[in-house]
């Protein structure tokens, strides 16, 4: 249904702040703010820092992207970002925006990037309400 590209959230404010994209190789110091191990995102995550070849300094795990893009603004560290499904950063801290203490990084040297596919199981089919949502999103998706 659904391929997005990863970017990496950094303070604005940071050494990395200046960069129009990274490689995140160049990130191996930096501390990291991600969602808890357990969680489908991160073991894509961890999957391109193996392949940057370097194991990241986490310095903080939550069970919420709200934590972690707050966090980021705050300045405390860096991390991922995916570019449809976890929403804008709000509408102050989007990308675009010229007072947004979060900017995003395109990563370069890598392709990082996911597929979300949207599965809708014999009992989803038979529910109106659950095949109408699943319509609903396939119809209306900015995505496909």
């Amino acid at each position: 249904m659904l391929e997005e590209e990863l970017y990496l959230a950094v303070p604005a404010h940071s050494p990395y702040g200046d960069k129009d994209s990274i490689r995140l190789s160049e990130t191996r110091n930096a501390g990291y703010i991600c969602l808890a191990g357990s969680r489908p995102i991160r073991q894509i995550c961890n999957s391109y820092f193996s392949e940057a070849d370097f194991t990241p300094n986490v310095i903080f795990e939550s069970d919420t992207t709200e934590s972690v893009r707050n966090l980021i603004a705050a300045g405390l560290g860096i991390g991922f970002w995916p570019q449809y499904s976890w929403g804008p950063l709000t509408s102050d801290w989007g990308p675009m925006s010229a007072h947004s203490p979060v900017k995003l990084l395109p990563i370069r040297d890598q392709v990082c990037r996911r597929q979300i596919i949207l599965m809708c199981s014999p009992h989803g089919v038979a529910n109106p309400i659950v095949k109408d949502f699943c319509n609903f999103l396939i119809q209306n998706s900015k995505w496909l």
